[in-house]
């Protein structure tokens, strides 16, 4: 270690993917809370690797950095890596998607499980509206698998719907958060001819995907709904191409997680879980949604 060189205060985060929007707004809103909390931000992408997602962490604890941010792909084949975090002193904190492990100081995460219950209330309701009964057949086009967040989404759907014995899932599918796959997956449910009246799409870049494949396929009427607040989706669901998605704040994710770490250096006992502000969008508050808080 080299005795010229400054104290730096870094903060390092390692994200899966800075291809989604939301993933954008996450790494902006990191930027932003670090240099108004006097650290230096480093970024590093996964690309969707396991191993580079393993290769940054360690790469940050070598730096020395005085925190580490994660939205990871996959928090068990990361595990060791975090572990060496926490050996170093190095505080991780989870971002959008839970980590479960004891090196973690805190993760913060909307609270996904709600948002599937909230999506699953929100369809039998439009099904009401629509045809006077809660009866309906709905497609799920979910997450990453074994994501955290993917589960908790589809969970949270499930538990929304149980007591209702006339709405159920008739196929499930992985669109991987990824609007090229997600219309791929669409195209075949279409093409294999089960009947639907609704879509739950894990994300909004989903459901870009899926409103691609139905729109190509010239079917119209089915609900779809996804999550993010992405600005196409927030237009689609103005124009009534789509009916709503819930929209999460990255900002505030980061504020929290910023907070968190403030008080962790100051030793202060803090949750390991933050559950941060979401809200479902349906077009009803027109014109406003973008400075909505």
């Amino acid at each position: 270690m080299s005795l010229t060189s400054p104290k730096r205060n870094i903060v390092g985060f390692t994200i899966v993917n800075d291809k989604h929007e939301f993933a954008q707004r996450l790494i902006n809103a990191f930027k932003a809370e670090a240099k108004a909390n006097k650290y230096e931000a480093l970024v590093a992408t996964s690309q969707n690797s396991r191993i580079s997602e393993r290769e940054q962490i360690l790469e940050f604890v070598h730096l020395k950095v005085d925190a580490i941010f994660i939205t990871t792909l996959d928090d068990v084949y990361i595990g060791s890596a975090i572990e060496e975090a926490k050996k170093a002193g190095i505080p991780v904190f989870a971002i959008d998607r839970m980590i479960r492990s004891d090196a973690v100081v805190s993760s913060i995460t909307s609270n996904n499980q709600m948002i599937g219950e909230q999506l699953a209330s929100y369809i039998k309701n439009e099904l009401i509206k629509q045809t006077g009964r809660s009866t309906g057949r709905i497609v799920e086009i979910t997450g990453t698998a074994n994501v955290y967040t993917t589960n908790e989404r589809h969970r949270g759907f499930l538990k929304g719907i149980e007591n209702e014995p006339t709405l159920s899932i008739v196929d499930s599918v992985s669109g991987n958060y990824d609007p090229v796959t997600s219309e791929r997956v669409m195209r075949q449910v279409i093409d294999s001819g089960i009947p639907f009246d609704a879509v739950y799409c894990h994300n909004d870049d989903i459901a870009m995907g899926v409103l691609e494949a139905l729109k190509k396929a010239k079917i119209s009427g089915k609900i779809v709904v996804g999550i993010d607040g992405n600005r196409a989706i927030l237009e689609a669901v103005d124009m009534k191409s789509m009916d709503a998605t819930v929209v999460q704040s990255a900002e505030e994710m980061m504020k929290v997680a910023f907070s968190a770490l403030k008080l962790h250096t100051k030793n202060k006992k803090i949750p390991d879980r933050f559950y941060t502000y979401s809200y479902l969008y349906d077009g009803s508050r027109e014109g406003h949604h973008h400075h909505h808080h």
